[in-house]
């Protein structure tokens, strides 16, 4: 049933965003009436293990914007989920379902009022844009950190010497692909079945530690090649559908152990496979770095964007007497031209501005090349709603 902002008190608890997607697209694939469409899901490498939040509405608003992408999309969808951080504690998780395939004659994005309602509560925002001829569906949602988490958020996932081999059809191919370049794998090769024996053998001299092989996409033809794989080390997994029997095909009776598993291909079966397969993991040495810490005889420099004159005053007088050297930018867009200009040690973020939101200026600033692109930004705001989930 469907929750009401209005009818329900939030309740926040910790959760893994991860598990909420994956779990998500587990329950939607193979059900009826979408069962022939597949299912995709790509998670940033900085996304915490960890969030504290009103995690049923936010379930609620991404199963009603996953439904719409299996409703609309011929071949199926790609969940993706990321994380932008406002400070070490707290940030905006953000949600894209990508539709794959022509969209259903007729069937235009319909009203997204029941999900945005959800997400305000959130201190988040949702919509829908059409980027290369693809709808998608997006949708922010404010979250803190869990304490457990803090010690690793944003530290990144990488396994930049995993060599990984996909036989997969398109969406899932697509998606497992995404989620291996974001994990800065040394070589990705997806291949049709008639080129997996080609494949090995020019991978023979440094073989594949995984091998992900769709069972009903290669075929029975495809043992003999599949034997070859796991004579040099690379550990197979197959995947097929719900219904399909669990055995090992008796096409492989030669194999080396071959697990089985199901659809959908997921981002923390993946990272497991990977793991036991003895692939060195590794903390990108850029996110590894931590920021140079400030002079202490320098004043700290802060931006405040603030568009209330009374919130102005009231942030200068909290300040006066420490050593602040503070800017002050009356709306989001201002903010993000200040923070091209001028590096700043700390940005105070109003959420609600005119011109600009505080959520879009922050996000322009983070995907700048300039200064202030790691810069801590500090979320101001007076939405009780989204002050009790914190």
């Amino acid at each position: 049933s469907k929750l009401s902002n209005r009818s329900a008190v939030a309740v926040a608890i910790s959760f893994d965003p991860t598990g909420l997607v994956e779990d998500i697209a587990r329950f939607l694939c193979g059900r009826q009436p979408y069962e022939a469409a597949e299912i995709g899901v790509v998670v940033g490498a900085t996304v915490p293990s960890g969030l504290i939040g009103d995690v049923t509405r936010l379930r609620q608003a991404l199963l009603d914007l996953s439904v719409r992408g299996l409703r609309h999309g011929s071949e199926g969808m790609v969940m993706r989920l990321d994380w932008s951080p406002v400070d070490y504690a707290m940030g905006y998780l953000r949600f894209e379902i990508e539709v794959i395939g022509a969209e259903a004659p007729g069937r235009a994005a319909g009203s997204l009022s029941y999900a945005r309602e959800l997400l305000t509560s959130l201190g988040g925002h949702v919509g829908t844009r059409v980027t290369n001829g693809r709808r998608i569906y997006w949708c922010t949602a404010q979250f803190s950190v869990a304490p457990a988490a803090r010690a690793t958020a944003g530290d990144g996932k990488a396994l930049p010497e995993a060599r990984v081999l996909l036989c997969l059809p398109a969406v899932a191919s697509l998606a497992v692909t995404q989620q291996l370049r974001l994990w800065r794998c040394a070589v990705v090769d997806s291949v049709a079945p008639t080129e997996l024996r080609d494949a090995i053998k020019r991978e023979e001299d440094e073989p594949y530690h995984l091998a992900l092989v769709d069972r009903g996409l290669a075929g029975a033809n495809a043992g003999a090649a599949l034997i070859d794989l796991t004579a040099a080390g690379t550990q197979l997994v197959l995947v097929q559908d719900e219904a399909a029997p669990d055995e090992e095909p008796t096409e492989l009776a030669e194999a080396e152990p071959v697990q089985v598993a199901r659809r959908p291909m997921l981002p923390n079966a993946i990272w497991q496979w990977l793991r036991r397969a003895d692939v060195p993991f590794a903390v990108p040495q850029n996110l590894a770095e931590s920021p140079p810490a400030p002079d202490p005889d320098e004043p700290l420099q802060v931006l405040l964007a603030e568009d209330s004159p009374t919130n102005q005053l009231v942030t200068k007088a909290m300040l006066e007497g420490l050593p602040v050297e503070l800017q002050i930018a009356p709306d989001g867009q201002q903010a993000v031209e200040a923070a091209r200009l001028k590096s700043f040690d700390l940005v105070l973020m109003d959420v609600a501005m005119p011109v600009m939101d505080g959520l879009s200026a922050t996000e322009a600033i983070r995907q700048s090349t300039a200064h202030n692109q790691s810069v801590p930004i500090i979320a101001l705001t007076a939405n009780s709603a989204s002050l009790r989930i914190r």
